[in-house]
């Protein structure tokens, strides 16, 4: 029946911890690891909640699982799919090793996912995964996705940024940038699917190359003035094909027919 703060890092070495209400404070962690049967109440908290296998402890995330709420980080060293409670996150952080799938339902990601040691795994589910902020991969694998339905898509209000390096297997599928405000790579990036061009601009440079390999396009055909690439773009095409590269200066906007 108490309220429980989590200032620190915390780590529940027992099973079955109840709990009126937990509030995960900025600075707190509370590490539930495998530990099982506890009723954590309402949780809130801009803090970090670590698990190391695919179920949430007992409790109302209405709060917790907000753009405004906590850290969500699945550790651990199996395989095992992501719980399907809560679509909107405000940071969702992959750590460990084995295997991450993603639920079988679109997700938000507020302020950053980060991916750094497993391997996170969207190829069976296929969904639309919206990004307002940061996608910071520093180690493991990423699986974006087969299908038309696997999108990941950058929106957020602020200038966005991808930092890794996407290609060859960890290539990006679908791809769609929906931010006037623009998206920087930090590291080369492969689409092997479409790049929508919906608003906003990409930054690239001679150290961060965008791809758009053999099988891949682009849509709008070619960018529009309001959403292109600025930067080396580099493109992948069979004999005869022809291409319409959507790049700029970042200021003036002019489509390139390679016919």
């Amino acid at each position: 029946g108490d309220v429980v703060p989590i200032d620190h890092h915390v780590t529940l070495a027992t099973n079955r911890k109840a709990a009126y209400k937990t509030v995960i404070g900025q600075d707190g962690r509370l590490e539930v690891g495998t530990t099982i049967g506890h009723y954590l109440g309402d949780i809130s908290g801009k803090g970090t909640l670590a698990l190391n296998f695919g179920k949430l402890p007992a409790g109302n995330y209405e709060s917790f699982f907000t753009c405004s709420g906590g850290t969500i980080e699945y550790g651990g060293s199996t395989d095992y799919y992501l719980p399907d409670e809560g679509s909107t996150f405000r940071r969702l952080v992959l750590t460990g090793s084995g295997r991450r799938i993603f639920p079988d339902r679109d997700i938000t990601i507020c302020d950053t996912l980060l991916l750094n040691g497993p391997v996170m795994d969207n190829n069976v589910n296929n969904n639309a995964i919206t990004i307002n902020g940061l996608f910071d991969y520093q180690s493991g694998s990423f699986l974006s996705g087969t299908e038309a339905s696997s999108n990941f898509i950058f929106s957020g209000a602020a200038s966005q940024q991808v930092i890794g390096n996407f290609t060859g297997s960890d290539a990006f599928y679908n791809l769609t940038l929906d931010n006037p405000n623009g998206l920087i790579l930090s590291g080369d990036m492969d689409i092997i699917g479409t790049l929508y061009l919906t608003e906003g601009n990409i930054t690239t440079t001679a150290a961060d190359v965008l791809t758009i390999k053999e099988a891949g396009d682009v849509t709008p055909n070619g960018g529009s003035s309001s959403s292109y690439v600025t930067g080396p773009l580099t493109v992948e095409l069979d004999n005869g094909e022809t291409f319409a590269f959507p790049v700029g200066d970042g200021s003036r906007y002019g489509k390139i027919s390679l016919d």
